[in-house]
This record gives structure tokens, sequence and C-alpha cells, in this order.
């Protein structure tokens, strides 16, 4: 397994703070919110970080900061937003260059977790698995992808759906199986843009999501 993690967007909402920093490598308790995902995951397991041409020399002292973790980088071609190709899109440009074969523990580099990531590795038995979140009300997860589950697997997918049939919702943080790979590298050639678009299209082509 590797772990991949995606933190090449150049997050222009947030400028000037993200003009000339990556938004992953914002500080947040004192260090950056990077920093804090690295330190969760577990030493053996092999890292890659896909950013942007433009963060390159913020990202290589990363590896310094780091000396006991197996990081390697993915850097997009992309020097402005307008040019990436989307997360998905990302994911898929990473996998082809490196040949990662999965299974790939995948996490959005400006997210903060609370959760175990060991325990969240232990959690997967083979088939895709996503990391959801209750957010107690369905009214509060109409703006994220929105999910139902039953007995452990996932019934129903929705990407910020007007009218929310639950409070559950992803979060940044995902195990792909082998066997999904291939479909990433499909999908991300039409629909580049957000990630989650790849669990609908999974739940599509009848995969189990976990």
């Amino acid at each position: 397994m590797n772990a991949v993690i995606l933190a090449g967007g150049f997050a222009t909402r947030l400028w000037p703070l993200t003009e000339k920093r990556a938004k992953s490598l914002l500080r947040l308790r004192g260090k950056p919110l990077l920093y804090s995902l690295l330190e969760k995951i577990p030493e053996k397991l092999p890292i890659v970080i896909s950013t942007n041409a433009v963060s390159e020399k913020d990202f290589q002292k990363i590896v310094d900061h780091f000396p006991s973790k197996t990081i390697r980088f993915f850097f997009e071609e992309s020097e402005e937003d307008h040019h990436k190709r989307g997360a998905l899109g990302a994911l898929s440009d990473t996998i082809e260059a490196l040949n990662l074969q999965g299974p790939l523990l995948v996490m959005a580099g400006d997210n903060y977790f609370g959760f175990s990531i060991p325990d969240f590795l232990k959690r997967y038995q083979g088939n895709t698995i996503l990391a959801c979140f209750d957010t107690k009300s369905p009214e509060k997860a109409r703006g994220f992808g929105v999910v139902t589950v039953e007995q452990g697997r996932i019934k129903t997918f929705e990407e910020k759906p007007p009218q929310p049939t639950s409070s559950l919702i992803y979060t940044g943080a995902y195990i792909f199986s082998p066997e999904d790979i291939p479909e990433i590298i499909l999908h991300a050639k039409t629909a580049s843009d957000h990630i989650g678009g790849i669990f609908e299209h999974l739940m599509k082509k009848g995969r189990p999501l976990d």
C-alpha cells in the first residue's frame, strides 16, 4: 500500500493567505497543516505528495523534517489554477506517472483529521472504503458529498444534493482497492475536477464501497 496526499490546489478563495503558500502548508496549532497529517501516517507506509509546480521548493523541505519517512513527490506542470485538471485528474496523473498499483490510501492534504489513520487502515478488507463524518443535520450536509450506509456498506452517494437524505458526509480520506484503480484513470479522462464523482461512478459500475 502507498499513501497519496493531494495537495495541489491553489486555494484562490483564501488569497492573500495562499497567494504565496500552499493551503496545506498554512499553520494550524503551530505547525503546517500537512505536517499534522504526515505525523499520523505509519512510518512503514510509503508516501507520495501530489502538488503543483509552483510549490515545489516549499514541499521539498518536508523531506528534511521527516527523515524517517519515505516521501516522494509528483509535481503537476500547472502553474495557475485554471491550468489544473482537478483533484481526480491529479490523482490519476500521479498513479500513472509513478505506476502505483494499489491499494491506495488517498487523503486531502488541506484537511485536519482527528481520527486514527492506523485504525482506518485496519478497516480495509479489500473493498474501496471512505471515511465519513456525521454532521448531525441533513441541512449541514448539503454542501458536501452525502452518503447513506446500510450494514457497513455505502448504499447511496450524492454530491452536494439540494435535499440531503442523510447527515453523513464523506471526508477527504479513502482507501481504493487495486481493482478500482483503472476506473480512476478512466473516469478522470472525462471528469477530472471533483474526486467525489469517482464514487458515483463506481457505484454505477456495481462496485462495493464500504
